[in-house]
């Protein structure tokens, strides 16, 4: 009996189209007998998320733009934001090819998540919650893929002009949570303003059209973690492949 784990490596071991083709019908073969608990059919999930950010569900157009030119575009904003803002969010340029975990399809390029996006993270003691306000948003209510608003929490709004001095977040951006709980990530989507508290770090990314991207490697990242937690300083280290 084939194993869901041997159907799903092969999956992403394909080698191209075609291969994988042909292990997605021999998956299917399969589906109704081993695809029956919370814990398989989760797997098959971020199996296909994995292969999502690999760039292997769909065809690579050799003439898409390359990622290289978003990245000069990225470097651009970046750029200028250092230099009217004082950004400091940043990260060494330099990958070596070893530190290439996966293979990079054409058109792709790696770079670390810290030369992407403005690191908006606010720590400290977290503003005194009341019944009614500007609402805040916490660790608790970031879900992997969306914002719950529940628990609502609030903070007045003298509170939120004196804790929200580091940015505020926008829609599009992207809160990540780097501890209780570890590896929680959602775009926001909320049209009113709101604080964000403490072990919340928002990805203002410096090209908005990353965000739905970058979203699934952030979940696809967090998988299988068994840390309690990760520094804003080690994630903008983190390299990552881009298309």
């Amino acid at each position: 009996m084939v194993s869901v784990e041997v159907l799903l490596t092969t999956l992403t071991d394909s080698n191209d189209a075609s291969d994988l083709a042909q292990n997605w019908v021999r998956l299917s073969e399969y589906s109704d007998t081993l695809f029956t608990t919370d814990q398989s059919i989760e797997a098959l999930k971020q199996t296909v998320l994995q292969l999502a950010v690999m760039g292997k569900l769909v065809p690579q157009n050799s003439e898409n733009e390359p990622a290289s030119v978003l990245l000069e575009k990225i470097a651009t904003v970046k750029s200028n934001l250092i230099r009217k803002e004082r950004l400091r969010t940043s990260a060494a340029q330099e990958i070596s090819d070893g530190s290439k975990y996966l293979p990079q399809p054409n058109g792709w390029e790696w770079i670390r998540l810290g030369n992407l996006a403005k690191f908006i993270y606010y720590r400290g003691k977290t503003p005194k919650k009341i019944e009614s306000g500007v609402r805040l948003i916490t660790a608790k209510n970031i879900r992997n893929g969306y914002i719950d608003l529940q628990p609502n929490e609030f903070i007045s709004e003298a509170e939120y002009d004196s804790w929200m001095t580091r940015g505020f977040p926008n829609q599009g951006d992207t809160l990540f949570t780097p501890e209780a709980p570890l590896g929680n990530a959602a775009n926001v989507n909320i049209k009113e303003k709101f604080a964000l508290a403490q072990h919340v770090i928002c990805f203002q990314w410096h090209s908005s059209e990353i965000s739905d991207f970058m979203l699934l490697q952030l979940i696809d990242n967090a998988t299988g973690m068994t840390a309690t937690g990760i520094k804003a300083s080690k994630l903008q280290s983190l390299r990552r492949s881009l298309c």
